[in-house]
């Protein structure tokens, strides 16, 4: 049987998405989302892995980043977020 995780640590990783979510979420590209990290403090977390880090975001915070910065946002289907 594998431990489970507290609730508010397994629903911390329930809203994080990738960049491929966020391209879909605002309809813009690889670069702007990594412009938007770089420049203008979109919240991202960094994973660390084997090879490289992985970049996630939690799916909360981005919404209230792109509130705050006036980004417009679009409806994600469930069933397309891969």
């Amino acid at each position: 049987m594998e431990p489970s995780l507290p609730a508010s640590t397994q629903e911390m990783l329930d809203s994080l998405v990738t960049v491929g979510y966020l391209k879909k979420l605002f309809r813009r590209g690889d670069l702007t989302i990594l412009s938007w990290r770089q420049k203008h403090g979109l919240p991202h977390i960094r994973i660390k892995g084997d090879a490289r880090s992985a970049i996630r975001y939690n799916l909360t915070e981005v919404l209230a980043w792109a509130r705050a910065n006036r980004k417009r946002v679009f409806p994600v289907n469930e069933s397309d977020t891969s």
